[in-house]
């Protein structure tokens, strides 16, 4: 099973896409944690696109960070996270 990673800070559309995209492909054996760093522009919105696409899909496992890592520090989480090796899927809201 692959496990693809998914850091998350505001910027809602773009993560809506990119979980949209990656859900369209035809290859379904996959775990997807969205690694989410609070904060930011759209961040409630952004905490509930990823409640909702972890509701509809049981692939999908949030991960809470308690304080803004930022992308350097969701990358180490996401590889403890993992067990099967990770892939990661770098998502990186552009500067406001």
């Amino acid at each position: 099973m692959l496990t693809i990673g998914i850091c998350s800070y505001g910027n809602p559309d773009k993560l809506r896409t990119t979980l949209w995209s990656i859900a369209a492909h035809t290859v379904s054996d996959y775990r997807l944690l969205v690694i989410h760093n609070p904060g930011g522009n759209g961040d409630a919105e952004a905490r509930a696109i990823i409640e909702e696409a972890t509701g509809r899909d049981p692939r999908i496992e949030p991960i809470w960070m308690e304080e803004n890592v930022g992308y350097a520090g969701a990358i180490p989480k996401l590889t403890t996270c993992a067990t099967t090796g990770a892939a990661a899927v770098p998502f990186i809201a552009p500067p406001t």
